[in-house]
């Protein structure tokens, strides 16, 4: 297209015949040819006729200097024109003003580029005057007639006001005076997040009437009705501020007074360590003359984890006081053997530990003497064998009775071996390993509902009919509710709950996960994203980084715990949880027996359980001894049917809406209209840290992968309800706040593990037979590769070779060293 200059001072001619002329539209101006010596100002165009088609009611880029385009501000010719709209297929795809938004709306315009005047593909189809259906896009939904002329009918009223608001499309709402559409975070959010899109339904799952199992803790019967020394009752009142007997204190107490063998059963949280301890401290203080260190181990006290060994432990130390010629002791896995062995020596008469290295000691102590014990205690025995201890219990106790038969046949007096065993519930495994350790028990469950079977002696090894689960009973000041959250909703839901509990002084609560890897990932997140940062002192605040808004949990404190840390960092975590008076612990199921921790609130079942038994235990760590709290469980929809198999069980649960904890978003989010919008915003905000953080998006992938694990896993019984083929991975990948899809980081971060380092603590080395046979040909092959045979000639030389060593280490020759030839 060439642009001509040309000077003529007559009038401007028009186009003689236009083919097109819109209506109130000043005719395209021309300039003629003319010679050479006329003069005339102006700018023309090919002098060929060309098609108007129609004119836009956008504004148009400017165009290069020399134009006349009438549409474009500051050209020779700026008419003002009325507003004419084009077929759909000549509308571009940007959207800067309300009116074009209603024009995209109007024409149905695709989220295309805008596509050429000849294309033969165009969606006008000029020949048939046709078009097809035109969509909203904001909706989804084919515009009928009636509102593509209800639309056409608006703007041509208000053509030059930007400020329109949409109320069908609320997205649309919020222009600013200039005409540009101020975009909400939380609108984008929404848009961008799709966290309420594609979901399945959650529906309301009705109640079945239940009836659950009751036990009565408290029996009101005193505490000095035992016959006990008084020195317990008034140290009981004075530290522990036990002056009342619970149901299992008053039924095994003078049972186990009396010697005999026993088997309890009773529900989490009513007093089954002090049921053991009491009769344990009373019977070895009768003892005259007193104990001492010499005595050694009288007691042994057997539990499945490190930090309820040290809780026991502290029991002990209490009840002792009064009786401080009685020495307590403790051996558990992560301290230097060392520093035990020290402790052995000295003498211990009540011991405290775990299996694996009790068996540790047996093995390779030798002052670790067994055959004066009085008592074995086997406490939380179901976990004892679902943490794989059978076979070091049955170890330990085969032991206890080899070393006391040596002692009887070389002439020692030896009192009675009494043996109890306590379990939260009696499964067929617990029953297994009571026949292994136990002779003619007696039976103590604490039910209501069965007085018959109460306490009853079961003579030779016949035990009570029970399922794989055992008897479960839940507290009865328990409120244990379910929410069903949709998958990608689980992360802000969590966050929801922890906002709305906040609110309460003194709020602690144990929020349970399937794995140490998501227990990492969630504390490191939830204290980077939710809580008040804490700088150190080389740290400075930027100031990009600050937006003003308070964080969602601010001064909540986050604890984790799991088997994986050091046994420094998990008694420290345990301590400062107990000690604390308010926070969350993060933890795996290392935390779901026994832990008595005072005053807590809320469980949260975050992961759900691979067995009933393990809901019961979790669940367990709140409304003890008599105390009111409350548990909650996630589960999606599509693990609803889990709640048919606890109320099968006869586990009462009832069902709270997932709304009742996101409303807690909108109230902490400023910016949110909705809660649609409070949990997009607070979504965006974890994948955007995740995104940015490279460490944090690697801890994120590897929790993603520990649950596919974790989640493949679930015995058979509940394997239809939680299955891996059924779960949305790229759902799940989202409730970590991943925007990646799964197969891109699964490979990398799902390769085995190195396989543990052999040492003397595996079962492969733990027969003493194997262990001195490896020392013997460590020794041979020593010997023959550091001096030969060991016969006597040699023994010289090798004291030689060793003193050469020395000597030419320490003391020098004096004189330089020679240098090696180069060899070419």
């Amino acid at each position: 297209m060439d642009i001509q200059l040309n000077i003529n001072n007559n009038t401007l001619a028009v186009r003689s015949k236009p083919k097109k002329v819109l209506p109130e539209r000043r005719p395209k101006v021309v300039v003629k040819k003319s010679s050479k010596n006329q003069a005339a100002a102006g700018f023309s165009f090919d002098p060929k006729p060309t098609k108007v088609k129609a004119i836009v009611a956008r504004r148009r880029p400017q165009k290069t200097n020399g134009s006349t385009n009438p549409s474009v501000p500051g050209s020779p010719v700026t008419p003002k024109r009325p507003l004419v709209l084009r077929p759909p297929d000549v509308v571009e795809e940007k959207q800067h003003t309300q009116g074009e938004l209603m024009l995209n709306i109007v024409s149905g315009a695709p989220k295309e580029k805008p596509q050429q005047k000849n294309d033969k593909q165009s969606r006008f189809d000029r020949k048939n005057k046709k078009t097809k259906p035109q969509i909203n896009p904001f909706t989804k939904k084919v515009l009928t007639n009636k509102e593509i002329d209800e639309g056409i009918r608006k703007f041509s009223q208000n053509p030059n006001k930007r400020d329109v608001k949409d109320t069908d499309n609320p997205q649309q709402n919020g222009v600013s005076k200039t005409g540009k559409k101020v975009v909400r975070p939380s609108d984008r959010s929404v848009s961008k997040i799709q966290l309420f899109t594609k979901n399945p339904e959650a529906k309301m799952l009705g109640q079945r009437l239940v009836k659950p199992i009751r036990e009565k803790v408290f029996t009101g019967a005193p505490i000095s009705s035992l016959d006990i020394h008084p020195h317990c009752i008034k140290n009981l009142a004075d530290i522990l501020n036990i002056t009342e007997l619970t149901t299992v204190q008053q039924k095994t107490i003078p049972e186990a007074i009396k010697g005999k063998d026993i088997l309890v059963r009773s529900q989490t949280g009513s007093g089954k360590t002090l049921a053991y301890a009491l009769p344990v401290v009373q019977k070895l203080q009768e003892i005259r003359p007193k104990v001492t260190r010499e005595d050694g181990i009288l007691a042994v006290i057997i539990v499945p984890t490190r930090e309820l060994a040290i809780q026991t432990y502290e029991l002990f130390v209490k009840l002792l006081k009064p009786f401080q010629w009685i020495v307590p002791g403790i051996l558990t896995g992560g301290e230097r053997r060392k520093a035990e062995k020290a402790r052995l020596r000295k003498g211990i008469n009540i011991l405290v530990g775990t299996p694996g290295r009790l068996v540790d000691h047996l093995l390779h102590t030798e002052t670790f003497k067994l055959d004066k014990s009085k008592f074995i205690v086997l406490d939380e025995a179901d976990r004892l064998l679902e943490m794989g201890y059978e076979r070091d219990v049955k170890q330990i106790v085969e032991a206890i009775d080899e070393q006391r038969q040596k002692s009887a046949a070389e002439g020692k007096e030896l009192d009675n071996l009494q043996r109890l065993l306590l379990s939260a519930t009696l499964t067929s495994a617990v029953q297994k390993l009571a026949g292994l350790t136990l002779k003619e028990p007696l039976f103590i469950d604490n039910k209501d509902e069965d007085p018959a079977t109460t306490m009853q002696t079961m003579i030779g090894g016949e035990m009570p009919d029970v399922d794989e689960d055992g008897s479960l009973v839940i507290p009865e000041n328990l409120q244990m509710s379910f929410v069903v959250a949709p998958t990608k909703l689980r992360l802000v839901t969590l966050s929801g709950l922890l906002a709305k509990e906040l609110q309460k002084k003194n709020f602690k609560a144990m929020v349970f996960m399937s794995t140490m890897e998501m227990v990492n990932f969630h504390h490191d997140l939830m204290n980077e994203q939710l809580t008040q940062k804490v700088l150190d002192d080389e740290d400075e605040l930027n100031e990009d980084e600050d937006d003003g808004d308070d964080p969602l949990l601010k001064g909540m404190r986050f604890f984790k715990l799991h088997g994986s840390m050091t046994q420094n960092e998990r008694q420290g975590v345990f301590n400062a949880f107990r000690d604390a008076k308010a926070g969350v612990l993060l933890a795996t199921d290392v935390a779901g027996r026994g832990l008595d921790v005072p005053e807590v609130n809320l469980v949260i079942q975050y992961s759900p359980p691979q067995k009933i038994s393990d809901f019961v235990h979790r669940v367990g760590r709140t409304a003890r001894a008599g105390k009111s709290g409350r548990a909650v469980l996630f589960l999606t929809p599509s693990e609803t049917n889990f709640i048919r198999v606890l109320e099968d069980k006869r586990i009462r649960i009832s069902q709270v809406d997932m709304d009742v904890y996101l409303n807690a978003l909108v109230d902490a989010d400023s910016e949110a209209r909705n809660i649609q919008e409070a949990a997009s915003n607070l979504q965006h905000k974890f994948q955007e840290l995740i995104a940015d953080d490279k460490e944090m998006h690697d801890k994120a992938c590897k929790a993603f992968v520990s649950w596919m694990k974790f989640y493949s896993t679930f015995p058979k019984q509940l394997k239809p309800i939680f299955n891996i083929k059924v779960a949305h991975m790229g759902h799940f990948a989202k409730s970590f706040g991943l925007k990646d899809e799964p197969t891109s980081f699964t490979k990398k971060h799902a390769a085995p593990k190195a396989p543990p380092p052999t040492n003397r603590l595996t079962y492969t080395e733990r027969n003493p037979e194997k262990i001195k046979e490896e020392k013997k040909t460590r020794k041979r092959l020593y010997a023959t590769t550091v001096t030969g045979p060991m016969t006597n000639n040699n023994r010289l030389n090798k004291f030689a070779t060793n003193s050469r060593t020395l000597t030419t280490s320490e003391y020098g020759s004096g004189l330089p060293d020679m240098k090696r030839k180069k060899i070419n």
